[in-house]
């Protein structure tokens, strides 16, 4: 399956993800190796965009804190960055924290890493022994059942009909 599908309307299970504020979702979905962080839809918005948008720090933290290239300098198809939009829509909070960002990525980076539980590039993991395993083991099958369950969604939200079997563009 292709961790990157996109629906008709452009978004990935990582933009919808971002879109929601669903902080699990994003987690497992950028732990696949294969994940675009910076796919737009078809407006140009990309995930960071979306979380920023709706005010998902936490959403927002995990991208950047990924071990992904994160373009904090994305511009939409109206040709604006999410700075320029916490801007003219009064969203102190995010703009003060993407201004930091501009000024000191890295620095910003490691503190949000910190606060996070990072140790080295992935987050540390709770539990240990066997709990350890079958997290790590079950990665690759997240990321397909959250992306049926976005195909899923989408399908109804656009009322198309939808096939797990079906390998066309509608149901795929």
């Amino acid at each position: 399956m292709d961790v990157n599908q996109k629906a008709d309307d452009g978004s990935t299970a990582l933009v919808l993800a971002c879109q929601l504020g669903r902080t699990d979702a994003v987690r497992a979905l950028l732990e696949d190796p294969r994940v675009d962080v910076n796919l737009p839809d078809k407006g140009g918005r990309t995930a960071l965009w979306w979380a920023g948008r709706n005010g998902f720090f936490r959403a927002m933290k995990w991208l950047l804190a990924s071990s992904k290239e994160v373009n904090v300098q994305a511009k939409t198809e109206a040709g604006t960055t999410l700075l320029d939009r916490a801007r003219t829509h009064n969203m102190g909070d995010l703009t003060r924290f993407l201004e930091e960002f501009r000024r000191r990525p890295e620095s910003l980076r490691h503190v949000i890493r910190t606060e996070l539980g990072f140790r080295g590039k992935q987050p540390e993991k709770k539990g240990g022994g066997a709990l350890a395993f079958v997290e790590e083991s079950c990665e690759e099958r997240l990321t397909d059942f959250l992306l049926r369950i976005f195909l899923f969604f989408s399908c109804i939200f656009l009322q198309m009909p939808w096939s797990q079997n079906c390998s066309c563009r509608q149901c795929s």
